[in-house]
């Protein structure tokens, strides 16, 4: 005869996808995005992208310049160093 301890865990999927989504959105883009955000609340002025667009390239090659409802601008660099 023998005594046998058994712990059983249950996981509800919809309550873990859920909490796995607002972990994963709040550590932000799983690549090497960077978004920006004028503290004026303003639009980026063309010089004002140019000028960033410069810096970053310091860092890596800059694949994509995208704006979300004007006010912010992404940035995806790539570079091995990052």
């Amino acid at each position: 005869m023998a005594l046998i301890e058994i712990e059983v865990l249950r996981c509800e999927d919809t309550l873990r996808s859920s909490t796995l989504q607002r972990a994963v959105n709040w550590l932000g883009p799983p690549d090497g995005t960077v978004v920006l955000t004028l503290e004026s609340g303003e639009e980026f002025s063309d010089k004002l992208v140019d000028e960033v667009v410069d810096t970053f390239g310091e860092f890596g090659e800059i694949i994509l310049v995208r704006s979300a409802y004007t006010l912010h601008q992404k940035f995806t660099i790539v570079s091995d160093s990052i």
